[in-house]
Order: structure tokens, then C-alpha cells, then sequence
């Protein structure tokens, strides 16, 4: 039998190690994530490690403030948006009219209206947007049957009957043109079905799974069915949604029109009011703990911790976690936006760069104004970070940004040009290696080549000999955060690369006159079976 070895050249180190197996070796895990054989992803509250700080920049590609139109028929109270590639819908407060924005904030028209007669509503739970057809769907909370149906001008065009009624039901706009459908099941109130797709055509598939354990009582003694929420943000291709009453996080395969098990927090409910809600991403899953905060499940790395996110777009606000149709949000008043500027102003670590950021948009501010939102749209597992663009818009102007590879937005202060004053660093841009004094990792060659020996695992492939290079994104606090192919030996060779160097230890980051920035690193790579 041939044995095959296996040889890793690191920034000049050979390193060796063997993988004799044909099956490819799982991620290894934390010991707080498990992904079970029918792909049920398990996260143990119990093994989540300590916080950890994010910064948006790691998460979404492309960041705008929106200022939204400010005339009395633009206010608004919101209570979720809806946010596409150009539209903003807003689903309001205290039976309010669903209104409709562009991407710069512009008020388009209120879509419906309150009250009782054809194509109005007494309260909305759930709403798409079919930019394609020009359609907006909006449904009722409940006590209906179908979904209202409008135009792009708010005009109502007809229902389309989903033929029983629907109990706080989701509504997701998919790739192919399809609504999915998930709501509340209630086994003694003529419920069929959890989920169902409704093609253009508003030909209804209805799907036959409904898990027993999410049979919901609509009337008992002790909790009435109706006070449950169904959970769902339209993150992913797939529609992910889960109930109050279960710890599953559930994906309908409208295609097979199947339901399966996708997400599961355990060992959380250490009383009876605590609840989880979960964020399904593209490549992650977000879960908040009542009373507890929230976790971050990474599946690059199969580990889990929890985390605050912080906005280094705006001067280091702090950005919530609230996601909407593939995008992460923060909607303010702006006497709200104005005390967290304030508040964020006297914090210790907010730098000079952080300072001239944050005071430029708290005198744009007017406490008379219409909201302001932040919107990130969130990068998708295969991102690689090239071609960016950072919009800033009003309703009265719009700037573009348009950063060259690597770059985000220009929110630092710049010198004089001369060379004897030194330059306030860009802290959100990722600088290249030649541009900083060089990140550095503290592993000696020995420690280096077994971890790297430890850890990396031959895929399933026949032997490859061949050469490539990656970069590795290195963050401010030292941290590998991204780690891309910049010259392939082969995309599953490439893929276990990733893998294995994103979980290395903490480097020494990069820095620009004693300041630490994120910079990248880049990594020769070499592949020799024999």
C-alpha cells in the first residue's frame, strides 16, 4: 500500500504532515458545536466561550446611512423594516400604514391602509417585496386567509387565498420567484400545514410536515397559543424560521417541500423565562439569550462565543443585532442616535479618528428630523473582499465612495503632506503588507509546525503537488479574520488551508505609527505528495 505524504511550506517554514485517509476529516470543533448526521447543527450553551468584540466591517460589504425623508406623511414609528436592493418598507407602530422608501430615504407612497374594507389591515406581522413582478406582499397578523397583494404605487391589486387561516405568519421573497410561507400550527383550530410555497401564479404547495412537538394548543388554561411569535429574518436561501414554544430552529426545502431540523441552542433554559431567538446567516448563526447575550456560531471554524458588535463604520458605536432580508440594521431617532454619540464620546478607547467621525454626524443632526438607519448588507459565505462600495446618503444628497480593493470608508482624518507630521491610520480599512510595520506572529518554527501538523487534514482527493498563496486578513486585536485564495493549488486543498489558518492564534498586528490596523499577511503555501 502507498503511504502519502503530506508537506505544508509556511512563510519559508517546511512543514510535514501525513494524511494517509481517503475521508475527509471534520472541522475540529471547540466542543460547543456538533453537526449531527442529518446535518441538525447543536451548539451547548454550556461550552460557548468567553465575548468577544466584532467589528460590522467583518460582517457586511457594502454600509449606508440613510436619512429618511423628512414631511409629515414620511414620519413613522417603526416596528420592522424591510429592506431590499431598492426599496425600504416600513411596518409600523400602533396600527400604522405600511410605508414605502427608496435606498436614498425618498417616501414613495403608504402601501394600504388601516381598516377594515378591501386592502386594508388592522395590523401587519409579515410583508416581500417582488421587485422583479413590481408587486408588495403584506399579510395580517391573523384571523385571515390570504395575503394582500399591491403595486409598487401602494395601489391593492387583490388577495391571493391561501385556503386557511394563517396564524402570525412569515412571508419570504425566494431566488426563483416564489413566496414561502411558515405560521403557527394549531392542531385544534383546522391548521394543515406549518409552511407552504405560493408561486406568481398564487398557486398554492402546501407542505405535509408538521413536527409533533409543535402541535400548539390555540386554547388551554395556562398559555394561550396565539401569545407565541414565530421567529424569522430572510437571511438565507432557504427559509429558516422557529417558535416561542421550541428550541429548534427549523429550514423549509420548498423545493422538496420538505421541513428538516437546522438549528439547535441546548442547555440554555435555566429557568422559565429565559427564550431564545435565532439569527440565521449565510455562513453563521447568531442566537440571543434572554438575559444572557448573544452567541455567535461560526460554521468556518465550528466554535462558538459570545459577542458585541461594534460599528467601526460610525466612530465605534455600538451595532445592534438586528437583521432584516439579508442585511444587518440600526434605525434612530435621532435624539436616540444623539445620547449614543455622547455616551460613546467619553469612553476611553475612543480614538481621535473615532472623535472627528462621530462629531461630524452629531451636527447633522436636528431632533425635529424623520429616523436615521444604518443598513450593512451582509457578506455571503464565499465573499472575498474586493470591488467594495460605501454609500452615505440623505434625502437631499448622495455620496459614493467607492474604495479600491481592500479599502472601506475614509473615516479617519489625514495629515498635512508633509512628511513631518505623522497621519491618523485609517482603523477600518485593511491596509496591504507593504503599507504597516508587519503583523507577527509569536509561535517559534517548532511550535508553528505542530500545530499545523496537528491540524491539517489531506482532503479526499488524489496527490497534488503544487504551489499557491493565500492572505491572511489579520484584525486590530490580532485575530485572523478572513483568509483569502490568492493563488489556488486546488479549491479543496485551498478550502482545508482556510480552514486550518483561520484558527490560528493571535498575531502581533500590523500598525502605521504605533497604531494597530488591520492589515493583510500574506502566506506562500505549498503542496508535495509523495
Amino acid at each position: 500500500m502507498m503511504m502519502k505524504k503530506f508537506y505544508l511550506i509556511l512563510t519559508c517554514v517546511a512543514l510535514c504532515a501525513c494524511g494517509g485517509g481517503n475521508k475527509q476529516q471534520a472541522v475540529q470543533s471547540d466542543g460547543s458545536v456538533t453537526i449531527e448526521n442529518s446535518n441538525v447543527i447543536t451548539c451547548d450553551f454550556d461550552q460557548v466561550g468567553e465575548e468577544r468584540t466584532i467589528l460590522l466591517s467583518e460582517w457586511v460589504n457594502d454600509f449606508q446611512i440613510v436619512r429618511f425623508e423628512d414631511n409629515d406623511t414620511a414620519i413613522f414609528k417603526m416596528w420592522w423594516p424591510l429592506i431590499t436592493d431598492n426599496y425600504i418598507g416600513i411596518r409600523q407602530r400602533n396600527r400604522g400604514a405600511f410605508k414605502l422608501f427608496d435606498r436614498q430615504g425618498n417616501f414613495l407612497c403608504d402601501v394600504g391602509g388601516v381598516g377594515g374594507g378591501p386592502g386594508e389591515y388592522e395590523s401587519i406581522y409579515s410583508e416581500a417585496i417582488d421587485e422583479k413582478n413590481g408587486w408588495v406582499y403584506l399579510v395580517p397578523v391573523g384571523w385571515s386567509d390570504h395575503l394582500l397583494k399591491y403595486d409598487l404605487q401602494g395601489k391593492y391589486q387583490g388577495e391571493v387565498e391561501v385556503g386557511e387561516y394563517l396564524n402570525k405568519p412569515k412571508i419570504q421573497m425566494l431566488a426563483d420567484g416564489n413566496l414561502a410561507l411558515a405560521h403557527m400550527y394549531f392542531h385544534d383550530n383546522k391548521s394543515t400545514m406549518m409552511a407552504a410555497t405560493i408561486s406568481p401564479q398564487g398557486e398554492v404547495t402546501k407542505c405535509p410536515d408538521v413536527p409533533k412537538h409543535l402541535h400548539i394548543t390555540f386554547r388551554n388554561p395556562q398559555f394561550m397559543g396565539f401569545n407565541h411569535e414565530v421567529w424569522h429574518y430572510g437571511c438565507t436561501d432557504e427559509m429558516k424560521f422557529a417558535y416561542t414554544v421550541s428550541d429548534t430552529l427549523y429550514a423549509y426545502d420548498h423545493k422538496a417541500n420538505r421541513l428538516k431540523a437546522d438549528f439547535v441552542m441546548k442547555n440554555y433554559r435555566k429557568s422559565d423565562d429565559i427564550y431564545c431567538i435565532y439569527f440565521p446567516l449565510p455562513d453563521k448563526y447568531v442566537t440571543y439569550v434572554r438575559s444572557k447575550g448573544h452567541i455567535l456560531t461560526d460554521l468556518k471554524t465550528q466554535q462558538s462565543h459570545f459577542i458585541k458588535l461594534k460599528n467601526d463604520f460610525v466612530g465605534g458605536l455600538k451595532a445592534n443585532t438586528n437583521f432584516s432580508k439579508g442585511y444587518i440594521f440600526m434605525m434612530y431617532e435621532p435624539m436616540q442616535l444623539m445620547e449614543q454619540i455622547e455616551k460613546r464620546l467619553e469612553e476611553s478607547d475612543c480614538t481621535d479618528a473615532d472623535k472627528k467621525v462621530l462629531k461630524e454626524l452629531y451636527d447633522s443632526l436636528d431632533e425635529d428630523d424623520n429616523n436615521i438607519m444604518f443598513i450593512g448588507k451582509l457578506k455571503n459565505e464565499n465573499h472575498t473582499m474586493h470591488n467594495n462600495k460605501t454609500k452615505i446618503i440623505d434625502n437631499e444628497k448622495q455620496k459614493e465612495i467607492n474604495s479600491p480593493t481592500n479599502e472601506r470608508p475614509k473615516l479617519s482624518a489625514s495629515s498635512s503632506t508633509n512628511n513631518t507630521h505623522k497621519t491618523v491610520p485609517d482603523t477600518i480599512k485593511i491596509y496591504e503588507e507593504s503599507e504597516v510595520k508587519r503583523a507577527f506572529l509569536p509561535l517559534s518554527n517548532s511550535q508553528l509546525i505542530e500545530f499545523l501538523t496537528k491540524n491539517f487534514k489531506y482532503p479526499s482527493i488524489p496527490p497534488i503537488n503544487g504551489k499557491g498563496k493565500v492572505d491572511l486578513v489579520i484584525e486590530r486585536d490580532g485575530r485572523v479574520s478572513d483568509v483569502i485564495s490568492v493563488q489556488s493549488i486546488h479549491p479543496e486543498i485551498d478550502k482545508e488551508f482556510v480552514r486550518i489558518l483561520i484558527l490560528l492564534p493571535k498575531f502581533t498586528p500590523g500598525s502605521i505609527n504605533g497604531i494597530s490596523v488591520r492589515s493583510k499577511y500574506r502566506v506562500p503555501t505549498t503542496s508535495v505528495c509523495k
